[in-house]
């Protein structure tokens, strides 16, 4: 399967992350959603090649000035798409056109096929890209908490009590349980 693009072989399609993973995990919603887009034009004949430059990503500080392009073409039967990589790297493959589209139509629907569920995510500070992701990727959950639960996940029983990760472990879980049955926060213990 090396190389193949089969995302419209599922459903729904959730990236995840947590921190820096979690805006990695936004902007590759965008990316393939925006992708879906692009290969849907071509397979519509709205364009005849889409063509992805690499030119002015990190990509070009690894290739010394010799920077990749995809390009993606469709074949003659409309039945598969032409996916070319030159430059730096030489590489081409087909992708199923029924394969490589995401699995309905309108991408950015509320329901729509792509789903970002990323915890704790880095600030991504552009506001047209925060508004460009909420209007084509509807089912994005930022969870962004007081308390985040990854980085004060309990160490395992080799760690000696008392130990301070314990202790804020225990009161985030009197805090959530105080939240949860009382509806505040509580009084400090």
């Amino acid at each position: 399967m090396h190389g193949e693009y089969r995302i419209g072989d599922y459903k729904k399609v959730t990236v995840t992350g947590h921190s820096q993973g979690g805006a990695v995990s936004i902007c590759l919603a965008a990316l393939l959603v925006s992708f879906d887009v692009g290969l849907r034009a071509l397979n519509d004949g709205h364009i005849d090649e889409l063509e992805v430059d690499a030119m002015s990503s990190s990509v070009d500080a690894f290739t010394h000035g010799n920077a990749s392009t995809l390009s993606i073409t469709l074949d003659q039967d409309a039945e598969q798409f032409i996916v070319k990589w030159s430059g730096a790297w030489t590489y081409e493959k087909r992708w199923d056109v029924s394969s490589a589209l995401l699995h309905r139509q309108e991408a950015a629907a509320p329901d729509g096929p792509v789903r970002v569920y990323a915890f704790a995510p880095t600030k991504i500070s552009n506001p047209a890209f925060e508004t460009w992701i909420h209007k084509n990727v509807p089912s994005t959950f930022n969870f962004i908490m007081r308390f985040d639960p990854v980085a004060q996940m309990a160490r395992d029983a080799a760690v000696a009590p008392p130990h301070p990760l314990h202790e804020t472990c225990r009161e985030t879980v009197r805090l959530r349980h105080h939240r949860c049955c009382h509806g505040t926060a509580g009084p400090a213990t």
